[in-house]
C-alpha cells in the first residue's frame, strides 16, 4: 500500500514540476523530490505530447520526468532547422532513448526517424517508447549498429552507472563494460539500401562524431547538403588524445560552415577555436556552392 501511494506521489509531484516554467532551483527541487520519494525504477510519463518509460535515476529519463525535455535547447534547434528546409529524414546517431528524436518526429507529421543505437539494452529502451507511440513508430526505423569509418566488428563500451547507463562509447568511459557490436559506414549501409539518405542528423557519440563523418564522406560531399547537429564534448576529445578542432577540420573541407547552438535554441557565430575550450553543440552546414 506504501509503494503504490509513494508511485502515485511520485508521479503527482513529477507532473507538477513538468508543469511549471523554468526557475532559479527547479532541478534542485526536482532532485531533492526524487531523492525523497524514490519513485519506481519504471514508470510512463509524458513530455512534449511523447509518452515514454523512464527511470528517474537516469539523467536523461530524470530530465524527461521532471523537467519535461531532454537538451531543449538542440530540440529547438532541430525545429528550427527542419520547418526552415523542410527535411524529411532525420538520422539520430547516439539516439539513446528517443529523448530529442521522439518531440521532433511528434511536432513534424511528415518526418521519418532512422534511429542509430548500437547498445541493445538502450536500443530495447527506445523501441519500448516507440511502442508506447505507435503514430510515431510508424515513421521510425532503428538500427543496433555503430556508425564509424570502418565497417566490422567494433568493441563498444557502456557505462554501467545509476546516474547514466545510457552512456557509450568506442572508448572505455570510467566504469563501462565492453562487449562487440557491429559497426558499419553510413556510406555503405546507404549504398546496400539499408536506409535511405539523410537530409538532417543529430550526431552525440562521446568524442567519437569525427569517425561518424568520415563513414559519411560521399554522402557529406556529394548531392544535396546535409545539415548536422553534433556534440562536442571538449574533454572526450582531451581522453581520446585528438585536437578540439577534428571534427571542424575534417568538415570545413567537405565545404561545411558552422554556428553554435545557444541555451535558448537559436544559433550564434561560430567563434573559432575558442569556442572549442569548452562543451557545446554545434550545427553544420554546407551552402550547396560550397561543395568541394
Amino acid at each position: 500500500m506504501f509503494s503504490a501511494l509513494r508511485c502515485l506521489a511520485f508521479e503527482a509531484v513529477a507532473r507538477a514540476l513538468r508543469g511549471l516554467p523554468n526557475f532559479t532551483g527547479k532541478v534542485r527541487l526536482a532532485r531533492a523530490a526524487a531523492a525523497l520519494l524514490r519513485g519506481p525504477r519504471a514508470t510512463r510519463v509524458e513530455a512534449a505530447g511523447v509518452r515514454f518509460e523512464v527511470d528517474a535515476r537516469e539523467l536523461i529519463d530524470f530530465n524527461l520526468a521532471f523537467l519535461g525535455a531532454h537538451e531543449p535547447a538542440n530540440v529547438r534547434a532541430l525545429a528550427a532547422r527542419i520547418e526552415a528546409r523542410g527535411h524529411k529524414v532525420l538520422w539520430d546517431v547516439g539516439a539513446n532513448v528517443g529523448a530529442i528524436a521522439l518531440p521532433l518526429l511528434r511536432r513534424f507529421d511528415a518526418l521519418a526517424l532512422r534511429a542509430f543505437e548500437p547498445s541493445p539494452r538502450v536500443a530495447g529502451r527506445l523501441l519500448a517508447n516507440l511502442k508506447l507511440n505507435p503514430a510515431l513508430a510508424a515513421r521510425a526505423k532503428v538500427f543496433t549498429v555503430a556508425l564509424s569509418d570502418q565497417g566490422g566488428v567494433a568493441e563498444f563500451f557502456l557505462s554501467y552507472s545509476d546516474q547514466n547507463q545510457g552512456l557509450g562509447s568506442f572508448g572505455a568511459l570510467g566504469d563501462a563494460q565492453g562487449f562487440h557490436v557491429c559497426a558499419m559506414t553510413g556510406d555503405e549501409m546507404i549504398a546496400r539500401g539499408y536506409v535511405e539518405r539523410p537530409q538532417l542528423m543529430k550526431v552525440d557519440v562521446e568524442g567519437f562524431e569525427l569517425e561518424v563523418f568520415k563513414g559519411l564522406e560521399k554522402t557529406l560531399r556529394d548531392g544535396p547538403a546535409v545539415d548536422i547537429l553534433f556534440e562536442h564534448c571538449a574533454y572526450r576529445f582531451a581522453a581520446h588524445r585528438r585536437p578540439l578542432d577534428a571534427c571542424f577540420a575534417y568538415l570545413a573541407g567537405l565545404g561545411y560552415r558552422f554556428e553554435r547552438v545557444t541555451e535558448s535554441g537559436a544559433l550564434m557565430p561560430y567563434g573559432g577555436p575558442g569556442d572549442l575550450a569548452t562543451d557545446a553543440d554545434f550545427l553544420a552546414t554546407r551552402p550547396a556552392s560550397a561543395a568541394p
